[in-house]
């Protein structure tokens, strides 16, 4: 990751644990990402390998904001909600 992207998250888990949140914080993502699809089931790499060879490539986008979010999970719906606390203009 760039050096910018490890300033964002050093300063953002900063201020997490400023607020008194720190036992919230999971692993920092190691770079910055989009979630397309996530799994409910534990099953192996095997079978969607295949599959998703043959879906996109790397590729670049343009982006206008970030947003830091609360998230709520239900594993055994294998649905996660998303709060919006800030949105940032880039």
């Amino acid at each position: 990751p760039s050096l910018e992207w490890r300033m964002l998250t050093v300063a953002v888990r900063a201020a997490v644990e400023e607020a008194g949140l720190a036992a919230s914080l999971t692993e920092p993502p190691p770079a910055p990402h989009f979630t397309l699809a996530y799994g409910t089931t534990d099953r192996p790499d095997d079978d969607i390998r295949p599959v998703l060879d043959h879906v996109g490539r790397p590729t670049s986008a343009t982006v206008g904001s970030i947003s830091l979010v609360s998230v709520d999970q239900d594993p055994q719906q294998g649905s996660f909600r998303f709060s919006v606390l800030r949105k940032l203009p880039l």
